[in-house]
């Protein structure tokens, strides 16, 4: 019987402002290219075979398009209805939104990742203030579904964003390192007592695995 709380993260497949390298945010994403559709079948295959084991019980998504078009996938070839999360949507970028990134690093003349309270352009969010309210949402849904197997599909900056809740991280962390992660990738977290073979009721985040791809 598992009682352990295990947080599947899955990053979108590969969508237009991928492949453009624009900044595409809830207004403006195009949604997923048929690559990534593609990406996201062969995920989907993947995650019903491994819910024969053990089932996910929620499915959570950011509600930008392309997010949202890779949670429709995944939740119907698992028969999970979507929630749509609000606060799981990537950065607001402001102005920024609809500018190439180069047109975008361009004109805020500096590395972002150095400067976690400077926002991108005007009208965006900080990244401390992104990392806060993803690690809140994060948490509420985890709070929500104690011993239960969740999966959650968001974007690069969600998976980012849990590794910094579970792993304590301030918002500058970036500067010293990073979690990268490709279209259609999964992230695994699972809770596990703080030691194995002492009796306890302390837990510990552990990361099970980063950046999985699924192949042909």
């Amino acid at each position: 019987m598992y009682t352990c709380t295990e947080l599947v993260l899955v990053r979108h497949g590969e969508a237009h402002c991928n492949r453009d390298q624009t900044i595409q945010g809830l207004h403006t994403c195009q949604g997923l290219i048929p690559r990534g559709r593609d990406q996201v079948r062969r995920l989907a295959d993947r995650l019903c075979a491994e819910a024969v084991d053990r089932p996910f019980r929620a499915l959570y998504a950011s509600p930008v398009r392309r997010a949202h078009e890779t949670a429709a996938l995944i939740g119907h070839a698992l028969g999970l209805t979507r929630r749509v999360e609000p606060d799981l949507r990537e950065p607001d970028y402001g102005a920024a939104e609809g500018l190439t990134w180069r047109e975008a690093l361009d004109a805020f003349n500096g590395i972002p990742a150095a400067e976690p309270d400077c926002p991108l352009a005007l009208g965006a969010e900080t990244w401390r203030h992104y990392l806060d309210r993803a690690k809140l949402a994060l948490s509420t849904i985890l709070e929500r579904h104690p011993g239960e197997r969740i999966l959650v599909i968001g974007h690069g900056e969600t998976i980012v964003a849990a590794a910094a809740l579970f792993l304590g991280l301030p918002a500058d962390h970036r500067q010293t390192a990073h979690f990268a992660a490709r279209p259609a990738s999964i992230t695994r977290w699972q809770q596990q007592p703080l030691a194995e073979l002492v009796p306890t009721d302390q837990t510990r985040w552990v990361l099970l695995s980063h950046n999985e791809i699924t192949e042909h």
